[in-house]
């Protein structure tokens, strides 16, 4: 998600840069708001991830995350 989002709505079209070490370039996706909080919260929904870039993602997610339930989610 995306923290201080306050001024995207819900079905806004989005384009992202995710930059880390952890990859070996940047990646970039397309996506739709899915939701927004109070907080500024925003969910997205991507659009059309290839395959490699979403191994890398579900690989950044596993490590990042804590808990059974976690491995199991990503």
């Amino acid at each position: 998600g995306l923290n201080g989002a306050f001024e995207l709505r819900r079905g806004d079209s989005v384009q992202l840069l995710l930059k880390s070490h952890e990859f070996p370039g940047p990646l970039h996706f397309g996506g739709q708001v899915i939701y927004v909080t109070p907080n500024g919260y925003a969910g997205v929904k991507f659009a059309a991830v290839h395959s490699e870039t979403l191994s890398l993602l579900h690989d950044y997610i596993r490590k990042f995350s804590t808990g059974p339930s976690a491995a199991k989610s990503a």
